[in-house]
């Protein structure tokens, strides 16, 4: 009776953990769409200044996401979505045509991380 209450203790454990992650992840990957909606909202009335600062917002906001999810999600997701926030603030510096299709990739790699680590039915089986 003792292994089926410890068996049902780490059950709930690992339960709880994948509800916690994912609601971390869901969390800060809002606040990232809503840093990258930001930055396309800017750049669209033209505020290269307000373009720049929301470049370094969305590096940070980045590093930050990395460091939560890293333990979590597998890396080749983040690597990908790595390489597009790399790229982010040197177009924003130059005043690049090519920002508007990098924020929209990185807006759904993000939404896709977002989708595929919270833990559903059909992502678990």
């Amino acid at each position: 009776m003792t292994r089926i209450k410890i068996s049902f203790v780490i059950l709930l454990i690992l339960i709880g953990s994948a509800f916690y992650f994912g609601d971390r992840i869901n969390r800060s990957g809002k606040r990232l769409i809503a840093t990258i909606s930001e930055i396309q909202s800017e750049k669209h009335s033209s505020d290269k200044q307000a373009v720049k600062k929301g470049a370094a917002k969305l590096e940070n906001e980045w590093e930050k996401f990395y460091k939560e999810s890293d333990f979590v999600i597998r890396n080749d997701k983040l690597i990908e979505a790595e390489r597009t926030v790399s790229r982010i603030k040197s177009l924003a510096e130059n005043d690049n045509d090519e920002l508007d299709a990098d924020l929209s990739e990185l807006k759904s790699s993000i939404e896709y991380i977002i989708n595929s680590e919270m833990p559903y039915f059909h992502n678990i089986f």
